[in-house]
């Protein structure tokens, strides 16, 4: 996912099948951060097309840099396509917008969002 704004804000802190930050990560610290899993999906009669539901998390250190690395994600992802071939991914949309949410457990801010994205399985 080497998208220079999402990577500008996050660096190396995406973490894919994980529904949590890593163990010893503070925002306060570290900086921004992309959590994201698949939690569910289809794929259409021929196994071609595979259209997974993509949970988004997207942690700061404070609500406003949360919301700008969502923005920033939900550019990159809502209404994307790649209709050549060739591309792993063919199409992106929201599913369900960003809503502000506070990690229980320590109070770190995060803005959790869902896309569907359509990769090519062939």
């Amino acid at each position: 996912m080497a998208y220079s704004p999402i990577t500008d804000l996050v660096g190396d802190r995406v973490w894919a099948g994980r529904t949590d930050p890593v163990q010893g990560y503070n925002p306060t610290t570290d900086g921004a951060a992309l959590v994201l899993s698949i939690r569910g999906g289809d794929s259409e009669y021929t196994g071609h097309l595979l259209t997974p539901s993509v949970q988004f998390q997207c942690y700061a250190a404070t609500e406003l840099e949360a919301d700008e690395l969502y923005r920033v994600v939900f550019d990159r992802f809502h209404k994307e396509q790649n209709i050549e071939s060739g591309r792993v991914m063919a199409a992106s949309k929201i599913e369900q917008l960003g809503q502000n949410l506070e990690e229980p457990s320590v109070g770190w801010p995060f803005v959790l969002a869902f896309f569907v994205i359509t990769f090519r399985n062939y």
